[in-house]
């Protein structure tokens, strides 16, 4: 059985009076004693709540105790945070956030309205998905030959962000020390990392950075991986041995 991480984002909100690594550490001092870790993501302009150790049990009831329980009080909690001025709406499109490990399916909930204009659509290219094997090749799609502008751009974000997710790491996990390989072609920007050993947050850092660090207009139109390579027994031992699910809302002040 696959874990589960609700992840939503929340646009054109801001949390003007608290720092966001102090809303961190207030969602952990109030909900630590029931699992809860509060990580912040993107520069400090969201958070990641994660509840670790739940049994999994995928059945309708199970959902909506685990919501009910888990999922409402915080976000209720967060949303004290947010600018009055700008309250969240209750209502959000879902997007489902595929990245490259496999103990983990993520939803991202998206602004009202998102998902029918320009969004990031993310997935595997047909027959390679990730089943541990440990090199992964990504490419950012816009079918047509980026302007050197952009490109720019984009290798500098994707190189800060590997410089980050190696050293520092997001929500407890780092990169594996590897070179990170940029080229591109007709259809976009490709990167490569070599020596890979599956992580979750990072992955959902740079679908952040990249929905924050470039306008809307020239995000690619799709974010897709290729597992390739041998695959690591470890990682394949992991997934069939599943009996836990860990959730977690990530909420953003994009």
């Amino acid at each position: 059985m696959i874990k589960t991480i609700d992840a939503r984002v929340y646009q054109q909100i801001h949390f003007p009076d608290t720092p966001v690594v102090e809303i961190c550490k207030a969602v952990q001092d109030r909900f630590g004693p029931s699992g809860a870790k509060a990580y912040p993501l993107c520069r400090d302009t969201a958070m990641a709540v994660l509840f670790t150790g739940l049994p999994i049990d995928r059945s309708a009831l199970a959902e909506s105790v685990r919501q009910t329980e888990l999922g409402t009080p915080v976000a209720s909690f967060i949303h004290g945070f947010l600018d009055k001025n700008k309250p969240a709406s209750p209502c959000y499109d879902p997007l489902t956030l595929w990245v490259p490990d496999c103990k983990f399916e993520l939803s991202v909930w998206l602004a009202p309205g998102e998902t029918s204009g320009r969004f990031i659509h993310t997935g595997w290219e047909p027959k390679h998905g990730y089943w541990g094997q440990d090199i992964i090749v990504y490419k950012l799609i816009y079918r047509k030959k980026i302007s050197h502008k952009l490109s720019v751009q984009i290798r500098e974000l994707l190189r800060r962000w590997h410089e980050e997710s190696t050293n520092a790491g997001f929500g407890e996990e780092r990169l594996n020390q590897s070179p990170l390989s940029i080229s591109e072609d007709d259809e976009g920007m490709i990167f490569t990392l070599q020596d890979y050993r599956p992580v979750t947050f990072p992955w959902i850092e740079l679908y952040l950075r990249l929905r924050s660090g470039i306008s809307r207009q020239q995000w690619p139109m799709e974010m897709l991986y290729r597992a390739v390579g041998d695959k690591r027994v470890d990682v394949i031992e992991r997934r069939t041995n599943l009996t836990t699910v860990d959730e977690a809302t990530i909420t953003s002040g994009l």
